[in-house]
Parts: structure tokens; C-alpha cells; sequence
């Protein structure tokens, strides 16, 4: 999941501060490379099964997983995929 840093809730408009995401979305990624190779894909998914995992462990559902909600990040060698989206995608299960 997306980190919040900052919540500008007294602002007009309201404003939401997010970590920063570098490498875009999955949707910015699959339109300038086309398909990701087997290795890229295992790590994409599976980090958005453990975002999804705890997600559901809050008794949320997302309601709108695509590319253009799945972000990327530098993160060592490699990337992190963390799911983001806006609030009427979330829905709690309680």
C-alpha cells in the first residue's frame, strides 16, 4: 500500500501526500516496453498479493485493480509494486 505522508484535510481542495513513486504505474510501464518478461511479472504480482492480502486482512476489497493503479518504485536492484487508488475504490467489508 501507498504510504501517506501528509493529510491537508483543512485545505481547499483537500490535499493527500503520497510517498513518491519514480518509476509510474504498471500501465506507464506496459505502454513504453510492451509485455514484462516472466521474472518482472512474479515480482509485480506478488507484491500486489501481499498488498491485496493485507488489505482484505482490514476487511477492505479494493474494487479497482489495474495496471494504472498498481505503482513502481526503485527499490534496491530491483522495483517494489504497491497498490494505490482513490477513496470510493476501497470498500469495507465491516
Amino acid at each position: 500500500m501507498i504510504q501517506v505522508q501528509c493529510l491537508g484535510a483543512m485545505l481547499q481542495p483537500p490535499m493527500l501526500v503520497t510517498e513518491f513513486m519514480d518509476l509510474g504505474s504498471l500501465h506507464d510501464l506496459l505502454q513504453k516496453e510492451g509485455a514484462v518478461d516472466l521474472y518482472k511479472a512474479w515480482d509485480i504480482s506478488h507484491d500486489v498479493l501481499l498488498g491485496l492480502q493485507f488489505l482484505h486482512s482490514m476487511n477492505y476489497i479494493h474494487r479497482d485493480i489495474k495496471p494504472a493503479n498498481i505503482l513502481l518504485c526503485s527499490h534496491g536492484f530491483g522495483f517494489k509494486a504497491k497498490i494505490a487508488g482513490k477513496n470510493y475504490h476501497f470498500l469495507s467489508l465491516w
